[in-house]
């Protein structure tokens, strides 16, 4: 889900692993996660709060899903942007 530009995933949007049991939200840079992301795992009710760079994570913390010492403003603007582009792309 998410903004994708020329098939690949690029701007904000979201990257479901099924085999791994998460859910990434964030931003893409061709395809590769880039910036701030969150990766949740409502099966272990863990979430990883990362700053990523060329798909890897440099650094974050493990929290808990209902953990909010530290600040994740920008995810409910991802969802928000995502969203708004879906209303774009059927209108």
């Amino acid at each position: 889900d998410g903004m994708w530009h020329n098939n690949v995933r690029h701007g904000v949007g979201t990257l479901h692993s099924p085999s791994a049991g998460s859910i990434f939200v964030g931003t893409f840079v061709q395809d590769r996660r880039q910036g701030l992301g969150v990766t949740y795992w409502a099966g272990r009710g863990k979430k990883h709060v990362a700053e990523y760079a060329a798909d890897m994570a440099t650094c974050g913390a493990m929290l808990d899903l209902d953990d909010e010492s530290v600040e994740v403003p920008a995810t409910q603007q991802l969802r928000d942007a995502i969203a708004a582009a879906r209303l774009r792309a059927a209108g």
